[in-house]
């Protein structure tokens, strides 16, 4: 329900994710076997700090809220469209996201003597930071999830089965768990899952 994204070059976008979420809640009402609704995001993707940059709560060729708040709007409204028709709704929040490549990492710590080469010869280690306006970006979406437990929306984190106090993994056993730097390939996906139901 509504687009919570900022569209700037083409707005008739806008028009066409709401007309597809919009089937799609009908479809998850009319299905009475469907009890339980998850609903999976990479939640913080097009969500924009800048002032000027909001997203669609509803299609009226014009922007409406900022994003955090047009995100809390369109997630609330679908929770309670859901609810209302008999529907449980799980929210999965975001896997841990690596600003180096996780794959080339993993591949590199498998092959000692080129690891140490590269440590060797200098090769500068990829900055694994982000800029406090993205951690504050992360964070803000965190919240408005979390917020969806007051909706009546049961939070699932993958953070707790990918993550310690040492940090979060991305290899098990000499193995990549990743795709890339956010997606999950299927071992990592059983990992990260792990206990929801």
């Amino acid at each position: 329900v509504d687009t919570p994204r900022y569209i700037k070059r083409i707005p008739e976008h806008a028009e066409l994710c709401n007309n597809f979420n919009k089937n799609v809640i009908k479809e998850l009402i009319d299905n009475k076997k469907i009890k339980v609704v998850v609903m999976s995001a990479y939640w913080d993707a097009g969500i924009s700090l800048n002032d000027t940059e909001y997203g669609y709560h509803e299609y009226k060729n014009q922007n409406s809220d900022n994003n955090i708040t047009a995100l809390q709007k369109g997630l609330s409204k679908t929770i309670e469209i859901l609810r209302n028709n008999g529907k449980k709704i799980i929210i999965v929040e975001d896997v841990p996201y690596f600003k180096f490549d996780v794959v080339k990492e993993v591949i590199n710590k498998n092959i000692p003597l080129r690891y140490r080469f590269g440590e060797l010869i200098g090769n500068p280690p990829e900055s694994s930071q982000f800029s406090p306006k993205t951690i504050a970006k992360m964070a803000d979406v965190k919240s408005t999830i979390e917020s969806m437990k007051t909706h009546g929306a049961i939070i699932f984190s993958p953070e707790k089965n990918l993550c310690n106090l040492n940090g979060c993994q991305y290899s098990m056993n000499g193995i990549s768990i990743y795709y890339d730097q956010q997606h999950l390939n299927m071992l990592g996906g059983g990992i990260a899952l792990k206990g929801l139901n």
